[in-house]
């Protein structure tokens, strides 16, 4: 019987660690916390794993509205960006040009080394998964 026991705790322990520290997030999840990001100003960011301010791997989402133009900046680390839903049309440089972008459909990812300097646009509401290893900031460029 003591052997039944503990195979039996050895058996559903990785069901209950599992279940304390795996917590799935779903496409258009109402459980996101979606607050002001501070750059660019007019979006909105959700934190899903992580904390972009420390030392550490993070995820966050960047939901941009319509007809939204983000100024060109850079990082001071590599960033890696997946296009969640929308179109997302971004250009490398500090000159805002339109006709000189490449689109990113729902599904494409693009990654940005440190320093690389970048512009985007949507034409629709667009969200963006940010991730990278922090501290994260952002450097506008100022033209």
């Amino acid at each position: 019987m003591k052997h039944l026991m503990i195979g039996l705790i050895i058996s559903i322990l990785p069901s209950i660690l599992l279940a304390n520290t795996i917590q799935p997030i779903l496409p258009n999840s109402s459980s996101l916390k979606w607050i002001d990001a501070t750059f660019p100003p007019g979006t909105k960011l959700a934190i899903l794993s992580g904390n972009p301010k420390k030392k550490e791997y993070y995820v966050v989402r960047l939901k941009l509205p319509a007809n939204y133009t983000v100024p060109a900046h850079s990082h001071v680390t590599n960033e890696y960006d997946t296009v969640i839903s929308g179109t997302y049309y971004m250009g490398i440089g500090g000159s805002i040009d339109k006709k000189h972008v490449i689109t990113l459909p729902t599904g494409s990812f693009v990654s940005f080394p440190a320093g690389n300097v970048h512009y985007g646009f949507t034409k629709k509401e667009t969200i963006l998964q940010i991730s990278g290893i922090g501290p994260s900031k952002t450097i506008p460029i100022k033209l």
